[in-house]
């Protein structure tokens, strides 16, 4: 391949490698000719609704539903007891999920909002009415509303799930234990020069994506076939949940993402209860039947961030080094386990890195909480665990005089010493964060902080650095891979099929970009199909910053091999050695000899129809290739906990200077810079956009989002008027965006993941920050729980609680 390389002249500016080309997807969602879940009509579709429980924690001791099904336009009524007889429970995928969902909830409630009973009906509305008839008696019990209420349960009436009691893994509340262990923690402390100790708590933000969740599920019983579909994040992983959940074969289940999906964050991974209770219905009434969720049902029984209790220490010699450090993580599972012992997992991970400890003892539990359930959110488990240390480091920095810039700086690994491994185990094939540190500093208004200021209005400066992944594997599996298949067809117009789900990421424009390259064809002719277990090769899907490092790694193999093809025939036309040949502009052509070329539509007709046109060993036929790659990473190392997940590590740096009013509480972020490792860039208008909008939701989680749940566990916030995103007069301009200069020898294009980067050390800017500016002033301790609402910045500056 090098000396292939070698072979291809540079011809500057025709590469869309690197260059901001207009999104594809514009176009058609912008005009609002894109498709989404519930525009989906389908002749003789029944429309469901779910009752949700208002209750956190009881036993059902009745539903009645007999008036209900008596109503008019109403064509059924699914109870808990009834689903439960035609599906499984649903959770378990791998090591660290359990089985634990029911489809609907059938003698036991566990959080406010929980689905009893669905009814399917010939209109939305008539749907809802039904549900106002529906009756249900509740024999309530205590409702475990936080962890520390959970780890003290000590009766079967304070399990959220005493049905589960026989599971090894669960103990009361508690399940689902990690831990890692590398070096001589011990010594490392008891030898040290200074320890530092904080307890962080995080908050319980959720995704808010503008299409809330949503299915169509269709059943034709003459093929006993059930197609749904559906906004999810993992066509392929759904079908294969759903088809076990039903005791279906794989193969007579089909899960499709409409053309494009109105936000995911992570929030819409996992099988969801709307798409099982959409099956069921449509399969007990031969009908096509949509449920689509309203905005309250969003925020009280899909997914949240899971919020987190860390208490850490961190050893230090006199000088600054790092020694050792600790932390026991408690996660909150909410109701039911989904992704949180994965999320759990990924934070014990990454609370070391980017620092170079060598010394690590990190332990981790979950607990289940009458709340709704714990999902993905983008920065899975790595934005808690970054907040936690970062606030820690900064803490560590004031106790022992250092410039906390500095201080960082003394212990993190250069990009000259890659590639390295981390003592976690982490292979660093390059490492940008020092470089990002520069760019940080050199970008951020520090002549902001030597501004007057009026009476009781004081400034501060945060700084937060992280590392990330680029596609992670999980426990359970030894495989984090995707597929692409690449269709030339005999015209020369080529389409490409793929996992990945659309969900205004940008990442049809990116792999358009990448195909074209390769096929020397005009990236806008490309057809491109996403996101359906019928038609797509398999693939595990859009999470973990993976699209680029995994999917498109594995569509620029599939376009060389098929750029390879085209050569080869060209070789044989033009008595020519392939591997001189350019392929470019819609031709493949002689570089000392641009005359003697070959256009691809004739290439391809002839790959098709004209087999003596073809070399020896070519037969003619469907120019048709799947390419898959697989993250290199080994996976779990060794018996102490130490792993190697991602395909590469991608680090940044956020700095915020913000202004806080003691007198009232308000807080004003007046700058934000922003640096990313994010290795060869595909279009740089999409990695800003990214990084962008995760810091928005970054920010988001410092200063205001979090679901509450008054004693009764009742969501008091469940509502866009109640629930805090940040506004437009709220977010700071977000262009000071500076890139660090790496490579990845993992990735076959160099890049890096940049999905969720933004999300990560933007709580802990801001923390850092507000604690910069009240420290010795208003707090003699660091505020150490989010968000940092008005009203809690206000009781902080009073010595409140």
């Amino acid at each position: 391949m090098a000396a292939e390389e070698e072979l291809r002249p540079e011809r500057e500016g025709e590469q869309l490698k690197g260059r901001s080309v207009e999104r594809l997807e514009d176009g058609r969602i912008l005009s609002g000719r894109s498709e989404y879940v519930d525009d989906i009509e389908l002749p003789d579709m029944l429309h469901a609704r779910i009752f949700r429980s208002s209750r956190a924690h009881a036993r059902l001791e009745d539903v009645d539903v007999s008036e209900a099904r008596e109503m008019d336009g109403v064509v059924d009524v699914l109870t808990g007891e009834e689903a439960n007889e035609m599906a499984d429970r649903y959770g378990k995928r791998r090591s660290g999920m359990t089985s634990d969902h029911p489809p609907l909830a059938d003698e036991k409630v566990r959080h406010t909002g929980e689905g009893i009973v669905a009814v399917a009906a010939e209109s939305h509305y008539r749907a809802g009415d039904a549900l106002e008839a529906i009756d249900v008696t509740y024999d309530a019990l205590p409702n475990v509303l936080d962890a520390e209420t959970a780890l003290d349960a000590d009766s079967p009436e304070e399990f959220v799930h005493d049905e589960l009691q026989d599971d090894p893994d669960v103990d009361g509340n508690i399940w689902g234990n990690f831990n890692i262990d590398v070096g001589d923690v011990d010594e490392a402390f008891a030898s040290a020069d200074h320890v530092v100790e904080m307890t962080m708590k995080t908050s319980r933000p959720s995704a808010v994506p503008m299409e809330t969740h949503g299915a169509v599920a269709e059943y034709d019983p003459a093929d006993e076939k059930l197609t749904l579909y559906t906004c999810t994040q993992e066509a392929h992983q759904v079908r294969t949940d759903l088809a076990n959940v039903l005791g279906m074969p794989m193969n007579k289940v089909r899960v499709q993402q409409p053309e494009n999906m109105g936000g995911g964050f992570g929030h819409k991974l996992e099988l969801h209860e709307n798409e099982v209770v959409a099956a069921l219905l449509a399969i007990r009434n031969e009908r096509p039947v949509k449920v689509v969720l309203g905005r309250t049902e969003e925020f009280q029984a899909t997914r949240a961030r899971q919020p987190q209790i860390h208490e850490m220490a961190l050893a230090l010699d006199e000088d600054g080094t790092f020694r050792a450090i600790r932390d026991e993580i408690t996660a909150e599972a909410g109701a039911y386990a989904g992704l949180t012992k994965p999320g759990m997992w990924v934070s014990c991970n990454f609370i070391a890195p980017p620092y170079w400890i060598e010394n690590i003892d990190i332990g981790g539990q979950c607990v289940f909480t009458n709340t709704v359930p714990s999902g993905a959110y983008r920065g899975f488990g790595l934005t808690q665990a970054a907040t936690a240390r970062e606030a820690l480091l900064d803490k560590a920095a004031a106790e022992l005089g250092f410039d906390p810039w500095e201080l960082r700086r003394r212990n993190l690994p250069s990009n000259e010493e890659c590639p390295t491994d981390h003592p976690i185990g982490f292979h660093l094939d390059s490492c940008g964060i020092l470089e990002c540190f520069d760019l940080v500093e050199e970008d951020i208004d520090w002549e902001l902080l030597d501004t007057d200021t009026d009476d009781g209005v004081v400034r501060g400066l945060g700084v937060a650095g992280a590392m990330h992944v680029s596609s992670a594997q999980r426990p359970a599996y030894t495989s984090d891979n995707s597929s692409v298949t690449i269709r030339m067809e005999e015209d020369g117009s080529v389409a490409v099929a793929n996992d990945q789900c659309p969900m205004g990421t940008g990442i049809e424009t990116a792999l358009a970009q990448i195909v074209a390259d390769e096929l020397g064809i005009d990236h806008t002719s490309i057809d491109l199909d996403f996101a359906d277990s019928e038609t797509t090769p398999f693939g595990l899907g859009s999470w973990g910053s993976r699209g680029i490092a995994i999917s498109g790694s594995a569509a620029y193999e599939a376009a060389r091999t098929v750029r390879d093809k085209l050569r080869r025939i060209a070789g044989f036309q033009l008595d020519a050695d392939p591997s001189t040949l350019v392929v470019e502009g819609g031709a493949v052509f002689d570089p000392d000899d641009p005359s003697r070329s070959l256009s691809i539509p004739d290439l391809a007709y002839d790959a098709h129809y004209n087999g003596t046109k073809l070399p020896d060993g070519m037969t003619a036929g469907a120019v048709q290739v799947t390419e898959s790659f697989d993250n290199p990473a080994p996976g779990p190392l060794d018996e102490h906990g130490r792993s190697d997940i991602a395909v590469n590590y991608p680090t940044n740096v956020h700095a915020a200077v913000v202004e806080v009013d003691a007198e009232t509480g308000d807080l004003e972020i007046l700058d934000y810079a922003i640096a990313d490792d994010v290795g060869e860039v595909i279009n740089p208008m999409i990695v800003e956009g990214q990084i962008q909008g995760g810091t928005v939701q970054g920010i988001g989680m410092a200063i205001g989002e979090d679901l509450e749940y008054n004693p009764n566990g009742q969501l008091v916030n469940g509502s866009m008027e109640d629930y805090q995103i940040p506004l437009a007069a709220e977010t700071p301009i977000l262009t000071k965006i500076a890139e660090a200069d790496t490579t990845s020898e993992r990735a076959p294009l160099g890049t890096k993941g940049v999905g969720e980067s933004g999300a990560i050390p933007s709580p802990a800017a801001i923390l850092n920050a507000v604690n910069d500016a009240l420290l010795g002033e208003y707090i003699d301790e660091p505020a150490t729980t989010l968000p940092l609402t008005g009203e809690t910045i206000f009781s902080l500056c009073r010595g409140e609680e």
